[in-house]
């Protein structure tokens, strides 16, 4: 997702035929979604992008009543930083809320790694 006008769409397409969608934040994607104002040095922007973006799909999904799951683009080795920022940030957002809170599904399962790379194991979160 790069435009937040792409997002609306297709929420609203999701709510018209009653389905759970997935939005896919790719590490340029997400880069862009921060703007050019922000250094990607280290993944900067793009860490910061997809967690912007990721707060925004959560707030926009509730409200149009959507079932939302978030991908981020496959991960090549070079961009890993990236992707565990991604995780660092996500790790924070589950921390400080509670089960009261409805932060969202029970179960998380994440991959880290991709681009043909083996870089480690499913990892699941209760």
């Amino acid at each position: 997702m790069t435009y937040s006008s792409t997002l609306y769409h297709h929420l609203k397409a999701a709510r018209d035929i009653n389905s759970p969608v997935i939005i896919q934040f790719s590490n340029g994607g997400a880069a862009f979604y921060a703007g050019k104002g922000i250094s990607n040095d280290g993944q900067r922007a793009a860490v910061l992008g997809a967690v912007a973006g990721a707060h925004h799909v959560r707030m926009m999904a509730e409200h149009y009543g959507v079932p939302v799951v978030l991908h981020s683009d496959h991960c090549a080795k070079k961009l890993l930083p990236w992707f565990d920022g991604m995780l660092d940030a996500d790790e924070e957002y589950f921390k400080v809320r509670t089960i009261c809170d409805n932060p969202g599904p029970g179960i998380r399962i994440r991959i880290r790694g991709g681009g043909g790379e083996s870089t480690g194991p499913v990892e699941k979160y209760e």
